[in-house]
């Protein structure tokens, strides 16, 4: 294991204070982390072209047991977490008696991602929930519910509950049941500083998108802000509000709900960095790894976080007021094994277009059938436009590839 480094040269020298960052994809919140002013030392699965042009990389032997020996090897800063390691308690508490974490520790982590819990906390305050069976009460195989990992990410794992799931491979994990719900996948993300959770946006999932090779229930990007009457987000803070106190989060943390045209129903708690954080960092611009900093750092301010609390408020209100183009993200996944060719013609192409390439892989690495290949990232006037752009990106980089191989 080694620590190794981009050719990237700061033009900021070394004045900005370090952030470690952990995770199974850490690209966005390196990329966030700059927005905020921070610089970002990361460790993550892929090893993106792109994230070695935004952080400093260190390379992970071993997912997820790797990072505590990465952890002693970076330098003395503050470190959070990305995808996935919120399935993973007692590696973040282990890191975090060794540094100091801005985020959500490993009690509430257990808590938060207890499915029957955050049911009953929802419950419990008046506000809906899905209904939730463990394992040992499995319901008939009908297809009106779905059978879910708890220790799951990005939609991995999930399926309907009929005859044919009887021996799916969540099967042989911690897995539960849950009532499936008809309607639009939304996610909301929120900041929760020492006194509230204030709701910062909302976007529209992409979740088992068929054009973009996503298998199904598997999340595949986002396109916000997504926006509701006063009632309807009224709603939606109450949830995340409720969920803030019940559990003690803190700093940024997402809800995935569905939306069936009148009121959104809550399926997920994630409680970190989430995916659709750069959609609304790039719609609002706003650097929310900021303010992800300063609500954990609140914690520890007494009576003077309420300062915190004055400055965000009058920060989102100053985003939602002013000028915000619809952004959106799509992933997309490989149909079949491939290797891939250089990334440099169709990245240097697409900004033609409004839209960028993130989560670029290497040149020459080996790509899995169902595994991403890179994301998309478009702007537009509105939805639809964003929508065409994102769709007219795909099909260029799909015959780019196809061309790569047939030469």
């Amino acid at each position: 294991m080694s620590a190794t480094t981009s050719n990237r040269q700061s033009s900021e020298g070394d004045d900005r204070p370090a952030i470690l960052i952990f995770g199974a994809s850490a690209r966005a919140a390196a990329q966030s982390a700059r927005r905020a002013g921070l610089e970002p030392i990361v460790s993550d699965l892929f090893g993106d072209l792109d994230l070695h042009e935004a952080a400093q990389v260190l390379s992970l032997d071993s997912y997820p047991n790797g990072f505590t020996r990465v952890a002693k090897l970076a330098p003395p800063c503050p470190w959070l977490y990305t995808g996935g390691l919120e399935n993973h308690a007692a590696i973040v508490d282990e890191i975090a008696e060794e540094r100091t974490l801005w985020g959500n520790p490993g009690d509430v982590l257990k808590r938060v991602r207890d499915p029957n819990l955050v049911s009953d906390a929802l419950r419990q305050a008046g506000l809906p929930a899905a209904k939730i069976r463990s394992a040992d009460r499995p319901p008939g195989p009908t297809g009106d519910w779905l059978l879910k990992p708890t220790n799951g990410a990005g939609g991995g794992g999930i399926a309907v509950w009929d005859e044919a799931t009887n021996d799916h491979t969540t099967l042989n994990r911690p897995y539960c049941f849950q009532e499936r719900l008809e309607g639009l996948p939304i996610s909301a993300t929120f900041v929760a500083t020492r006194n509230i959770a204030h709701l910062v946006g909302v976007t529209r999932q992409f979740v088992g998108t068929k054009s973009w090779g996503a298998a199904k229930f598997s999340y595949c990007g986002s396109l916000g802000p997504f926006r509701f009457s006063a009632a309807q987000t009224e709603g939606i803070v109450r949830i995340g509000r409720t969920l803030a106190e019940v559990f003690g989060l803190r700093g940024l943390f997402g809800v995935d709900l569905i939306y069936d045209g009148q009121s959104a129903t809550p399926v997920e708690v994630n409680p970190r960095y989430v995916a659709s954080i750069e959609v609304l960092e790039r719609a609002m611009d706003m650097p929310l790894l900021e303010w992800h900093r300063r609500a954990c750092e609140s914690y520890e301010e007494g009576a003077g976080s309420l300062q915190v609390d004055d400055d965000l408020v009058f920060q989102l209100a100053k985003a939602v007021n002013g000028r915000q183009e619809v952004v959106g993200k799509a992933i997309l996944f490989a149909r079949d094994d491939l290797i891939c060719p250089p990334f440099k013609p169709i990245r240097k192409a697409l900004p033609r277009d409004g839209c960028f390439l993130a989560d670029i892989p290497q040149s020459g690495s080996q790509i899995a059938a169902g595994r991403p290949i890179c994301t998309v990232l478009a702007t537009g006037s509105s939805e639809t436009g964003c929508l065409r752009r994102l769709g007219r990106a795909r099909r260029r980089v799909e015959q780019y590839i196809s061309k790569c191989r047939c030469s």
